[in-house]
């Protein structure tokens, strides 16, 4: 379902959406009515540019630097996705790093409950259980430089699944779904364009341009991410 060609609408699952068309500004506003509104840190920059509309530069800057860019949204209940959900984005990224990362929830020194990265020039997908056990799965599809590419990461309760422009990504997994059907939930915020690393220092940065980001509370399906 759509309210423009290409952008979402919200629907009765969808637990965050950010458009990214203000602009300007430090906000990041959540199309929902649940007020997960991002405010976006460093050097991230607003460009007209973006796959619909406006969007949001990230610069790839990681550690200490005051300028890394990040959109960072305090932490809620509704987005401990412990079990079913679609977390999806489109991406442009400008440069290849080691880790570049999309959308994360949590920190390396408490282990992230979820997110959606690349590492080495492929995206994935990973989770923690709350035994600590990690669950992913890795793209056979490769990053495109300077090329929009649809990323989504769904959970039924049964399989993880990676999507990359609408393709099923197959099952290259490091472990299988936890028996009880749930993810681990933290305390922690949930970052897009990079993640909390250790002391709350961000790493993981993104370099190139995220738009459409939509996190649901069940697990979609390709016909539903309007590509």
């Amino acid at each position: 379902v759509r309210f423009a060609p290409e952008e979402y609408q919200v629907d009765n699952n969808t637990v965050a959406l950010y458009h990214f068309n203000e602009g300007s500004g430090t906000s990041a506003k959540d199309a929902t009515l649940n007020r997960h509104d991002g405010l976006i840190l460093g050097g991230s920059q607003w460009t007209q540019k973006g796959k619909f509309n406006s969007a949001i530069i990230f610069n790839g800057l990681n550690d200490s630097s005051p300028q890394v860019s990040v959109v960072e949204v305090q932490d809620a209940p509704s987005l401990d996705l412990t079990n079913n959900f679609t977390i999806e984005a489109w991406v442009r990224p400008s440069q290849l790093l080691d880790h570049d990362a999309i959308i994360c929830k949590g920190q390396a020194s408490g282990h992230a409950a979820y997110c959606l990265d690349a590492l080495s020039g492929r995206y994935r997908f990973f989770a923690f259980d709350s035994n600590l056990n990690v669950y992913g799965i890795n793209s056979l599809a490769v990053q495109q430089i300077n090329t929009w590419q649809h990323v989504a990461a769904t959970f039924d309760g049964n399989e993880i699944r990676l999507y990359i422009d609408g393709v099923s990504q197959g099952n290259i997994t490091f472990g299988a779904p936890p028996l009880n059907g749930q993810f681990m939930a933290n305390n922690e915020s949930l970052t897009i364009g990079a993640r909390k690393g250790f002391q709350n220092v961000y790493d993981w940065a993104f370099n190139g341009t995220i738009d459409e980001v939509r996190i649901s509370d069940r697990a979609r399906q390709p016909s539903e991410f309007n590509l």
